[in-house]
């Protein structure tokens, strides 16, 4: 026998020691299952029908395996992954899902579809040779290597399949499995493989080690077929007890622990939770959890506890159980999805009573009282306790620990158990509130409104009359001395003393709490929230801070927290944050607000005065509310205070489908996409905000509240980045978010070479303008230069018709005359008369001549060389004649007014100027004819060349005359005794009469036009 019981306690020794391995939150009580919130999904709310398994990828990703397919999930909506149309994937149910270590999900399917594998955004197929009808389990080795068991038909052949190097084998006959079914597939931390086979007869534990190439028998007896992998990556197997077979080293135990009959007998799948808690499928029964089952020493005293339809379970007909990375427990069954979550505001069930009576709480150093009507309860760590059984009216702490307790025929103080009593004062019924301040004195109040104190001596009234206090709330400042409201005015008792403070200018509107923060009082009233110290007070509007008005208490901690309560909302706050935001007015004050979806209850009516949170020894925050008595636990608020992770769901154009991109290339003519984003926070979805912007598009940050689409409507090609960043209204703006590189490629007419060519094209139609624009100036000219030629043949006409012709006749008769006269005298001077008068007719001849413009024969250089050998004269200066450029043909009119021109220039230099040398130069150049003619001689006066001419001459006026003639322009510059220079400068349309080469093209265009 004492071998016996040696063997017994080495036994519960190891069970101890290896449960002791798995981590624990030191101290901490393991929640209940009424501690965890429950929220559903059901098939008609957007659910998949028929859920069969349950996995989340590194991404945060929540994936769904049903009969419709593969659905990944965000919290708020279910996505359906598509798979291209004509795969053997189209039409199959989906099944097993495997998360590798890469972060690939890998599917299993039904419908002899085989395996696919998501990857790049899309469900890929991976063709077996010939698939089972159902793929059932899927797991993976340390060797990469992924195992696919087939379904429950398969028993003695395609059974069990290993894919690697990118191909499909049958591993049954290569790794020594003998003919039975086959379990789901376990691999424990060291990468050992475990896998059920049965029988027939019985069931065996098969094995695999990291390289191994055969499977090996446990020799550990099964009563069932099935094991499972803890979170630590031990190995369980179930039985009459649940026990622990191998650790996390994958080495059978010699002395595997099991867990106590309670604790495993229903469910037929398990997990376990990160506090230790067994969660497991109940068959036809529903969800099953015992809490802290695997933390070292634990006893049974912790009931398991079952949630069932009749809880809320969206069906018993259970398909998996998974528990996520942030210990949400998910449910998935026949009719919709299940989370069990825990829930921040955790009512405690051993505080019992008609709450509708009201209930009242006192903190005591760390110590935190309830009064209900069933008694008084001292809330401590760990367990709660009942001390009294009797209802109180009211209560308050004491000043040297312990509580006051107001009965109706006496006062009570209990501390450390005891209790000693002091009567009533005589004649006077109590109100439910009192407080003693740091002299000992116990204040309460009477049903006149009035303050009363009792001490040693027994009960005193206030040695000068008090104001009558309006609200219900006595409260002990920091500095431990009485104060209270009268609704208008702040009333702070200091020994002797009564302070005074007005509130009117304040304006806290309707008084709604007083209560002591560290160092401050804080008056909360409908218009804000008042800080008191010393004699200054600061205001929080509520127009700014709309929580933080009609409070019904604040708390401050020793952790830095101030806890604001309202109605059905509980605020946390910084304090240090709390303390800048009244100090200025600008500053932002984030809080962490919880509610009814935290567990939050409504709050008590205002007719229950005093204290309505405290802080106990172990940090958690007791609060009362209509359904009893609830405590918030900062240090699991602050474990689940992760930032959620943003990802970009999809881009959408043009009909396609991008899901989660990287960078995208979008196809020339995009100028419209939606972008699809959400951030994967399964706790609170619904409480997620966003902001986006696509850089080059937005200057600023959108706002975009709960919506999860972005939509951009004309965009040009180019490249953009979408940024997307989140706040789950915990903490601040995730960053950097998630980011999304965007390229939308140009059209050929929104790329640079049909730019090039628009641009080649308008300066070729600017070309052709100007062309036209030269060829109808010089059409005009042509038109103007016609008329005039017209206009000087009619009047060099009636010249010659009729004044020359007249004084021809009259010669012929003075010559009759002339030879019938016979005196020497008269007839030599008639005769001389008669050669003047031919002089005339031949100087008339010669204008005539001119205004006819015949032109003579010959280049105009050559017609220059001419006119200067007949102008020249022996002594005078030396004239010389240069050209430059091709010699072109210039038009007739234009050839006659240039030597007119150099004619009278030439005049002006012999004859006025008194030139040593004169040059003039010839330039046929592509754009312009230009003449110019330069002397050495005295120049002419700057008045002359302002006024354009010498008064009576009028040999300049007619230079420049004969220049705008044919479309030119003659500039004369000179300055006295510095010579003399006149350029004419004609536009070649206007000056040559041929055709330039260089538009030869287009000329041979506009002339076929013109010809036709």
């Amino acid at each position: 026998m004492l071998i016996a019981a040696c063997r017994g306690l080495l036994a519960a020794f190891l069970a101890v020691a290896a449960f002791g391995a798995v981590p624990a939150a030191g101290q901490e009580i393991p929640p209940r299952l009424e501690q965890f919130r429950h929220d559903r999904w059901m098939t008609y709310e957007g659910a998949p029908a028929g859920m069969a398994r349950i996995a989340q990828t590194p991404d945060g990703w929540i994936w769904i395996s049903a009969a419709e397919g593969l659905f990944r999930f965000d919290g708020l909506t279910f996505e359906r992954i598509p798979v291209e149309m004509g795969s053997p994937l189209e039409r199959a149910s989906a099944g097993p899902l495997l998360v590798t270590r890469s972060g690939e999900l890998w599917v299993g399917y039904g419908q002899s579809a085989g395996v696919a594998v998501y990857r790049g955004g899309k469900l890929r197929h991976v063709p077996m040779p010939s698939p089972p009808a159902t793929i059932s389990y899927l797991a993976q080795t340390p060797d990469g290597a992924i195992w696919a068991v087939a379904g429950y038909r398969n028993f003695a052949s395609e059974r069990l399949f290993r894919f690697a190097n990118g191909r499909w084998e049958n591993a049954e006959a290569r790794y020594g499995v003998a003919d039975g079914y086959l379990s789901e597939p376990c691999v424990t931390a060291d990468g050992t493989m475990w896998i059920t086979r049965s029988d027939t007869r019985r069931s065996i534990l098969l094995f695999l080690r990291p390289g191994a190439t055969r499977f090996q028998a446990s020799g550990f007896p099964l009563t069932g077929s099935r094991c499972f992998t803890d979170r630590w990556g031990r190995l369980w197997v179930p039985g009459k007890r649940l026990v622990m077979l191998a650790g996390r080293d994958g080495k059978l135990l010699d002395h595997p622990p099991g867990l106590r009959q309670a604790a495993t007998a229903p469910p037929i799948l398990r997990a376990f939770g990160a506090d230790g808690g067994l969660w497991g499928l109940a068959l036809r029964k529903g969800v099953y959890y015992a809490p802290g089952v695997a933390q070292a020493g634990r006893g049974a005293s912790d009931q398991p506890g079952l949630f069932s339809v009749a809880d809320g379970l969206t069906s018993e007909s259970i398909a998996d159980l998974f528990i996520d990375r942030d210990g949400n427990i998910w449910v998935a069954t026949q009719l919709g999805l299940d989370r069990f979550r825990r829930a921040t505001a955790v009512r405690e069930p051993f505080v019992t009573g008609n709450f509708s009576y009201g209930l009242a709480m006192s903190q005591s150093g760390s110590e935190v009282y309830v009064s209900s009507d069933q008694g008084v309860f001292q809330l401590s760590t760990g367990q709660p306790r009942k001390l009294l059984n009797d209802w109180p009216d009211g209560q308050c702490p004491a000043r040297s620990k312990g509580l006051w307790l107001i009965y109706r025929t006496r006062i009570v103080r209990l501390q450390q158990g005891r209790q000693v009593a002091i009567p009533r004062p005589m004649d006077e019924g109590l109100t439910s509130v009192c407080a003693e301040d740091r002299f000992g004195r116990l204040w309460v109040g009477t049903v006149r409104n009035e303050l009363r104190w009792h001490d040693a001596r027994g009960w005193h009234v206030p040695g000068r009359q008090l104001p009558k206090p309006q609200s219900a709330d006595l409260v002990i400042t920091a500095a431990g001395d009485l104060a209270y409201t009268t609704g208008k005015e702040l009333v702070q008792v200091i020994g002797e003393k009564v302070s005074i403070t007005p509130l009117g200018k304040h304006d806290p509107g309707v008084i709604t709490h007083l209560s002591a923060g560290i160092d401050a009082l804080f008056l909360s009233g409908s218009n804000g929230l008042l800080r008191i110290r010393g004699n200054r007070i600061d205001r929080l509007d509520w127009r700014r801070v709309p929580w933080a008005a009609q409070l019904r208490d604040l708390l401050q901690t020793p952790a830095g927290d101030t806890w604001l309560m309202r109605r059905d909302v509980i605020s946390r706050v910084s304090t240090r944050d709390l303390e800048h935001a009244f100090d200025n007015p600008g500053a932002a004050l984030e809080r962490v607000a919880l509610d009814l979806r935290d567990g939050v209850r409504i709050s008590q009516n205002l007719a229950f005065a005093g204290p309505q949170m405290a802080f106990g020894a172990d940090g958690r925050v007791w609060q009362l509310n209509n359904n009893g008595v609830a405590f918030i636990d900062p240090a699991q608020l602050l474990r689940r205070a992760v930032r959620p992770p943003v990802t970009i769901q999809a881009l959408t154009s043009a009909g396609a489908v991008h899901r989660d991109p990287a960078a995208l290339v979008l196809s020339p003519g995009t100028h419209a996409f939606d972008i699809d984003y959400t951030a994967l926070s399964y706790a609170h979805p619904e409480r997620l905000r966003f902001r986006y912007r696509l850089e080059g598009v937005d200057a600023d940050w959108v706002d975009a509240g709960s919506r999860r689409l972005a939509s951009y409507a004309n965009l040009g090609p180019g490249s953009y980045r979408f940024r997307v960043i989140a706040s789950d209204n915990r903490q601040d703006w995730s960053d950097p978010g998630a980011t999304l590189d965007i390229v939308i490629k140009p059209t050929f007419v929104q790329g640079w070479p049909f730019k090039l060519l628009c641009a080649i094209l308008l300066l070729g139609l600017l070309w052709l303008a100007y062309a036209l624009r030269l060829r109808a100036v010089a059409n005009r000219i042509q038109l103007r230069m016609a008329d005039r030629m017209a206009e000087r043949e009619r009047i060099a006409r009636e010249l010659h018709d009729t004044l020359l012709q007249g004084i021809q006749g009259l010669m012929m008769r003075f010559q009759v005359v002339a030879d019938r006269i016979t005196d020497p005298v008269t007839r030599q001077s008639l005769d001389r008369a008669l050669d003047s008068a031919d002089a005339v007719v031949i100087e008339g001849r010669e204008r005539v001549r001119d205004l006819r413009c015949v032109p003579e024969a010959g280049e105009l250089g050559h017609k220059i060389d001419a006119l200067v050998e007949t102008m020249a004269e022996g002594d005078g200066p030396r004239i010389r004649l240069s050209v430059n450029g091709g010699q072109r043909p210039l038009r007739a009119l234009v050839t006659t007014e240039t030597l007119r021109i150099v004619e009278e220039a030439l005049r002006n230099a012999l004859h006025h100027a008194a030139a040593q040398s004169i040059s003039v130069g010839l330039e046929y150049g592509h754009r312009q004819f230009v003449l110019s003619i330069r002397d050495t001689g005295a120049g002419i006066p700057e008045e002359i060349l302002a006024a354009g001419s010498r008064s009576g001459h009028y040999g300049l006026i007619g230079m420049r005359e004969r220049a705008s003639r044919i479309g030119g322009r003659l500039d004369i510059v000179g300055r006295k005794g510095d010579g003399t220079e006149v350029v004419l400068r004609v536009p070649a349309r206007a000056a040559y009469a041929g055709r330039r080469r260089v538009a030869g093209w287009l000329q041979a265009i506009l002339g076929g036009v013109r010809d036709a």
